[in-house]
């Protein structure tokens, strides 16, 4: 028995609708099995360094800049790449490695500008022993991010 040509084209087209709708269910399946995504660091220190009834506020907050707060992460990414690029220009050229510095400047700038107005809205939020108790928080040394300062183990050292 042989198949018209729009016969055999519309089996065809069946055939792979019904694989990409099983792909994407099985990708929700296994998303949802995994769990979500762990947080970025800054956001689990601001999130945990709050009194524990402010942190589903805290969460919202920051759960409503999510969109916002991938693109400048995604822009941070961009300028951590040219800086690497402008280090590996041969010859060295000084003005390409400060445009890209000034770009991640920038992008660190914006990521702090939405998360800083996270912590005013969640501050206005608090109980005045709230905001004292969260503040004895910000007093203590800088969470993991800071730690750039400190030299890793088998990091470049300066030149003497």
């Amino acid at each position: 028995m042989w198949i018209s040509r729009p016969g055999f084209i519309a089996i065809v087209l069946v055939l792979g609708l019904s694989l990409g709708a099983n792909f994407f269910l099985c990708g929700l399946w296994l998303g949802h099995k995994r769990g979500p995504a762990p947080e970025h660091p800054i956001a689990q220190h601001l999130k945990d360094s709050l009194p524990a009834a402010a942190r589903p506020l805290m969460r919202r907050q920051l759960r409503a800049q999510h969109e916002d707060l991938l693109a400048v992460r995604t822009a941070h990414r961009d300028a951590r790449q040219a800086v690497a690029q402008a280090l590996r220009q041969q010859p060295f050229n000084p003005e390409q490695m400060t445009a890209a510095l000034g770009r991640m400047r920038a992008s660190t700038d914006a990521a702090q500008l939405r998360l800083h107005a996270s912590v005013v809205e969640v501050a206005k939020a608090l109980s005045p022993a709230d905001r004292q108790r969260w503040a004895e928080q910000w007093e203590g040394p800088a969470p993991g991010p800071g730690a750039f300062l400190r030299p890793r183990p088998g990091a470049l050292t300066p030149p003497r």
